[in-house]
């Protein structure tokens, strides 16, 4: 996995946005890792790896207005742990789908934030499938409207026709 994939999301004018959650699947394995220091288990300790997906309301990381996140790994080391999870994303008014685009990143982390520790084994994550849905009013464009008025015109002329 590396360390962090940008998306544009597109999406057609939406309205009324009601939720918009993530359902996706993998596996995540806890990293080792060593501290110089003893600990009440020894010198070793598992710290979990974790994902987390970012909406940003531009191309600029600093501008996020929703995040989920999932840790884990440390129960099943030294095998990775499936996930398979449905997450929502908290509402602060979904500002950027109300002009058809926002940014979406998936970034895994994982380590110790221990200067005197080290990783003996790197935490690793895999995520085999995700699906961001968005429930809410989608407003077509204009232009759709218009097929759609000439189609129905077109099968209408056509249809009295054939009586």
């Amino acid at each position: 996995m590396p360390l962090a994939m940008i998306r544009t999301v597109r999406t057609y004018d939406c309205r009324d946005i009601s939720n918009i959650s993530i359902n996706w699947f993998g596996d995540i394995t806890a990293e080792l890792t060593f501290s110089q220091f003893p600990l009440p288990d020894g010198h070793t300790y598992l710290t979990p790896g974790g994902f987390s997906v970012s909406l940003y309301k531009t191309d600029i990381e600093n501008d996020t207005f929703a995040q989920v996140f999932h840790y884990g790994g440390v129960d099943s080391h030294p095998d990775p742990e499936p996930f398979n999870l449905v997450q929502a994303f908290s509402d602060h008014g979904w500002p950027s789908f109300y002009n058809g685009v926002a940014f979406l990143e998936v970034s895994f982390a994982a380590g110790s934030s221990f200067p005197e520790s080290y990783p003996l084994e790197e935490a690793s994550g895999n995520i085999d499938s995700a699906i961001l849905v968005i429930d809410g009013t989608v407003i077509p464009e204009p232009s759709s409207f218009l097929i759609i008025t000439v189609g129905a015109f077109w099968i209408r002329k056509y249809s009295n026709r054939n009586l």
